[in-house]
């Protein structure tokens, strides 16, 4: 059971906006700055409305009602309209998305991008837009006044406890926004990231008897923090270049954690038939909706918005288009196929209504001239050319015909029926990859290079090498090697970033490309192939060892402390606690002692503890890790989730340990 896009907010739909947010970044370019606005519940606005003896916290309504009216101010003083241009210049295209924090508060991400003359591409222009540094009290007391209550950071300094602090990959706290920053006499830029804003250390301030100077300082907009008081983030992203990881971020949606236990795979217990997945269910029972963003969704405000419009064209084979039903009446026989866009686009080729134009014309580009009737299904003339975008739903490799009749779409001219996308000079050819092979689509790996090309546009890199490690297995590549090395820059583009987080390595050309091997090879692994198999560059124990070096990035945890936290833990274990706590403890002096006598691991145990909420299952783990760290042993904590990672004495997400 599948949840669909239609329902906002959801999966589907988000990932759904987030390819249509990279549709425009492939038509007019990369966003050069990234604003975020977050809420500020005391604002003049929301206290003004308050009755007696009342707080903003018991108004959601109020709350949602004053984000919703600043934030739809603050976008028209940022895109501008027909008549002005915005405050920072021309936009070409903007995007904005809406979240809710756990404690209820909203936030909005705005990406936007400007005219090539407006476009900060020097250090100079990027200061005209962007401060870091704490104003002239005396010069600007009320820009001043906001700055320094809104967009400080807080000194987290060596306090794990912060939200903020989380540990690199040798288990030392750090501040994940890099937080108190240098002194910086000029802004540089950063080839792979944000720009290093000027920070001149001229003006400090005292709050709660603590200094803060400009290296605590948020990056802002003068003009826009002092218009709204409100904490309202802006950053050049110009630099950035993956830009898709950035949208990313923008589109990755509320936190979500389901878990379920199933019967084993195989032995005792196994069944055969693959379980059903209810995405509906694992939605309602995952999500967690606040009351600010309950009240939001009442009201009707919208969650997001890409600007200029995307259609969505959908992709279908002959007589295979989507159709609705109702399931409760009865669905007549003899009812004719439901016309697509994809079939109106045929029917408006065959009509040819504006003469060459429509011969021209290209799938993609259908949108730019004509609007989709949804009453009458038909393509109708626009009265003025719009500034509308047309984006091909993604089709899989795997889909196999549907797939290259994309491919023919996206290159064939004027096509009036499917039969003519399969004729290339007066020839009927028997299927569409034979139509595509014949159009040299499918020369070189051709078929191969087009669909990495075009997943680069929005998958990850972690992706990107699963769809190449599917190629490899399951199609038939001419050439593995050349379809590495032409696209190893995409099926790398996060290798920077885990090295510099996960690896004790140098980061440089060298130990990229090791590093994604690896993961190409951990893939092949798992499906018993190696790289080898395909005449692709093999590892040796040495290059291996470089990222497997586990051990040596686990925190280390003083014994001592560890023993007195596990001799109070112990004390406060109940009747059942304690059953649990001695049964897994058993396990582990089992292993120990197996290990020890036949140098192997040993029997492996799983336990699963399943109690009610509040009722000490993290209190018995964190028991369990202080008195396995006492006697000087490893213990390696990992979870699914970043929110129960929090709880767990050393833990870490599985992805970022494993």
């Amino acid at each position: 059971m599948t949840l669909g896009s239609m329902f906002k907010n959801r999966p589907r739909d988000i990932m759904q906006r987030y390819q249509d947010a990279m549709a425009c970044v492939v038509k007019h370019g990369k966003p050069p700055l990234l604003i975020t606005m977050t809420c500020v519940p005391e604002s003049p606005q929301t206290k003004a409305a308050l009755g007696p003896n009342d707080k903003a916290c018991n108004r959601p309504d109020l709350i949602a009602r004053v984000f919703e009216a600043k934030l739809n101010r603050l976008c028209d003083d940022v895109f501008g309209n027909k008549q002005r241009a915005g405050c920072f210049g021309v936009v070409l295209t903007h995007t904005h998305v809406i979240e809710y924090q756990k404690r209820g508060l909203p936030h909005a991400h705005i990406l936007i991008t400007l005219g090539p003359d407006d476009h900060p591409l020097s250090t100079e222009a990027i200061d005209k837009m962007i401060s870091a540094e704490i104003p002239d009290p005396s010069r600007y007391p009320d820009l001043h006044e906001t700055v320094t209550k809104h967009m400080l950071h807080g000194k987290c300094g060596g306090n794990s406890t912060q939200p903020c602090m989380e540990k690199d990959k040798y288990g030392n706290p750090r501040c994940k926004r890099h937080f108190p920053r240098e002194q910086n006499p000029h802004t540089r830029m950063h080839p792979e990231g944000y720009p290093l804003y000027r920070r001149r250390f001229r003006h400090a301030v005292v709050k709660g008897g603590v200094i803060y100077n400009d290296g605590d300082c948020v990056p802002y907009s003068p003009y826009l923090c002092a218009k709204y008081n409100a904490h309202i983030n802006v950053e050049a992203v110009t630099t950035i270049g993956a830009i898709k990881y950035l949208f990313k971020y923008v589109y990755k949606g509320p936190d979500r954690a389901v878990a379920r236990v199933e019967r084993a795979a195989n032995g005792e217990g196994a069944r055969e038939d693959e379980p059903v997945r209810d995405e509906i269910n694992e939605f309602v029972k995952g999500r967690y909706i606040s009351a600010p963003e309950a009240v939001h969704r009442l009201f009707g405000f919208s969650v997001g918005r890409v600007w200029p419009p995307v259609n969505r064209l959908p992709v279908h084979l002959e007589n295979q288009q989507s159709v609705q039903i109702n399931p409760n009446e009865p669905l007549p026989l003899d009812t004719p196929p439901t016309r697509s866009k994809l079939t109106g686009f045929f029917d408006l080729c065959a009509a040819a209504p504006d003469g060459e134009l429509t011969t021209t014309l290209l799938y993609t580009n259908v949108p730019r001239y004509y609007s989709w009737n949804k009453e009458k299904l038909r393509w109708k003339h626009r009265a003025h050319d719009r500034n509308v975008i047309g984006r091909i739903y993604t089709v899989p490799l795997r889909s196999g015909e549907r797939f290259y009749l994309r491919l023919l779409l996206d290159v064939v001219m004027g096509p009036t029926s499917f039969a003519d996308l399969i004729m290339f000079e007066d020839v009927v050819y028997p299927s569409y990859r034979a139509a595509c092979a014949a159009r040299g689509l499918l020369a070189d790996n051709g078929e191969h290079h087009i669909c990495l090309r075009e997943a680069a546009q929005i998958e990850t890199g972690d992706q990107l090498r699963r769809l190449f490690m599917f190629m490899l297995i399951h199609a038939t590549v001419a050439n593995p090697p050349a379809l590495l090395d032409r696209h190893f820059a995409s099926l790398s583009d996060d290798a920077r970033y885990h090295i510099e987080r996960y690896e004790d390595v140098p980061v440089n050309d060298q130990t990229i490309r090791l590093w994604t091997l690896n993961k190409i090879r951990l893939l092949l692994a798992a499906n018993d192939r190696t790289l080898a198999f395909f005449d692709l560059p093999e590892l040796t124990e040495d290059k291996v060892r470089l990222f497997d070096r586990l051990e040596e990035r686990l925190p280390r945890f003083d014994r001592q402390q560890c023993a007195q936290d596990a001799e109070a833990a112990h004390a406060r274990l109940n009747h059942d606690q304690q059953i649990a706590f001695d049964e897994c403890l058993c396990a582990v002096e089992l292993d120990v002692v197996d290990q020890m006598r036949d140098n192997n691991l040993g029997p492996q145990h799983v336990f699963f503890l399943l109690a009610p909420g509040g009722t000490g299952k993290t209190f018995v783990e964190n028991a369990l890790l202080d008195t396995v760290r006492a006697r000087g042993d490893q213990a390696i904590v990992v979870a699914s989730s970043g929110v129960a990672v929090l709880l767990l004495k050393g833990g870490h997400t599985a992805h970022s340990t494993f």
